[in-house]
């Protein structure tokens, strides 16, 4: 089992598990946390501990994302893109009902901001 499946087994068990100081921290219903799962979340500690810091920086930055648009009522989204491979854009988009956050994972040799962006004005001025 790969770090996320252990992360997706341990929360659909109701088990926590929080990143501290390097240290994985759980809170489990009573009988929840069963040997194979302990031994798991001990074996692969380190991958665990990553996946959840990333989760961690997605929630951050698509949080501030949200909050930014909030407070500039008259802009219909905004974009954070971070050159890397794959290439990582967050945003948030305004609708008719709220505020939509989310994250792409492009691949370097795909990603096009020009191409990118044309789709994200055309799309964001849709009637709602």
């Amino acid at each position: 089992m790969s770090a996320a499946q252990i992360l997706q087994h341990a929360r659909s068990l109701g088990i926590e598990l929080t990143p501290t100081d390097g240290k994985l921290h759980y809170e489990a219903p009573a009988g929840r946390l069963t040997a194979e799962l302990r031994e798991a979340l001990t074996k692969h500690k380190a991958a665990i501990l990553d996946v959840l810091q990333a989760e961690r920086v997605r929630e951050n930055r698509a949080g501030r994302l949200a909050r930014e648009l909030q407070e500039r009522p008259g802009d219909r989204y905004c974009f954070e893109v971070t050159e890397a491979d794959p290439v990582i854009v967050a945003l948030a988009i305004r609708t008719a009902t709220g505020i939509v956050v989310g994250e792409l994972a492009i691949p370097q040799d795909r990603w096009d901001h020009a191409l990118f962006f044309s789709a994200l004005e055309t799309t964001s001025r849709r009637p709602q």
